[in-house]
């Protein structure tokens, strides 16, 4: 894992750790898992991760046990407007900002 990566997951999970935001996501290579598993833990985070895709895993951070249902529940790819409302939740984005942004999407369409 490459200093940036591993600066950016401490960041993630000290973000996370701190109250900042319920959950982080960093996608991770196979090859960097266990040196996310040290950070997470060193940071006293908790952390699941799914495969990705051929080599990935996403690597999610988070502290309450109670959103480990939340995040086994997010689909590999966002479809819905409450799709990417619960993930903007669940990334600490406020209200307004998630509404914002799917206002924005429709009018994209």
């Amino acid at each position: 894992m490459n200093d940036f990566t591993k600066g950016q997951l401490t960041e993630l999970c000290q973000m996370v750790y701190r109250g900042a935001k319920p959950c982080a996501m960093v996608p991770v290579m196979n090859k960097d898992f266990k040196m996310a598993k040290i950070i997470c833990t060193m940071e006293n985070c908790k952390f699941k991760a799914l495969n990705l895709s051929d080599g990935w895993k996403t690597f999610w951070v988070y502290i309450r046990d109670e959103l480990i249902e939340v995040i086994d529940s997010m689909p590999p790819e966002l479809e819905t407007e409450a799709d990417h409302y619960l993930l903007g939740a669940l990334f600490g984005y406020s209200n307004d900002a998630i509404c914002d942004f799917l206002r924005n999407e429709k009018l994209c369409r």
